[in-house]
């Protein structure tokens, strides 16, 4: 796997985004430009290019190692206190309780949409995930993903 994904690297071929940022808002300001150009990021790993290069080692080296099985747990970060319970998975009176098996139902059946975003809140804290926004359809997407795996 490590032979595959060897490319020939010299630190002179990539350059530095923050300084190459810098020098395009220099260059704007000197030429009265209103926007500033867009700077590719030449320190980001191409994906497509590893994936085209060595999926199947990168499979054998999940299942080698069982990856595949804990890809879930890591995915969602635990948000728990010293208690370990989740700091917002204090349950009220108003909201309702799901098990996993009824949620994973509900995204199944494509009703998550009915759900308000304090329930779909309260559902990735049973899955034992941090909400990533505060949008009903980033936590929709979370989700799902979450049960996509």
């Amino acid at each position: 796997m490590v032979r595959k994904l060897m490319v020939p690297f010299s630190p002179k071929q990539i350059s530095n985004p923050v300084l190459q940022r810098h020098y395009a808002a220099i260059e704007a300001l000197a030429l009265n430009r209103e926007a500033i150009e867009d700077v590719p990021d030449h320190t980001i790993p191409n994906t497509a290019a590893i994936k085209r290069r060595a999926a199947k080692e990168i499979d054998a080296f999940k299942e080698a190692c069982k990856l595949n099985e804990l890809t879930a747990e890591k995915k969602c970060r635990l948000d728990t206190t010293e208690s370990g319970r989740g700091r917002d998975a204090q349950i009220t009176s108003t909201q309702f309780n799901l098990t996993e098996d009824e949620l994973r139902k509900v995204v199944d059946e494509n009703k998550l949409s009915k759900l308000t975003v304090p329930q779909l809140r309260q559902a990735l804290h049973l899955l034992h995930c941090t909400p990533s926004g505060t949008k009903k359809a980033d936590l929709m997407d979370q989700i799902k993903k979450y049960f996509s795996m």
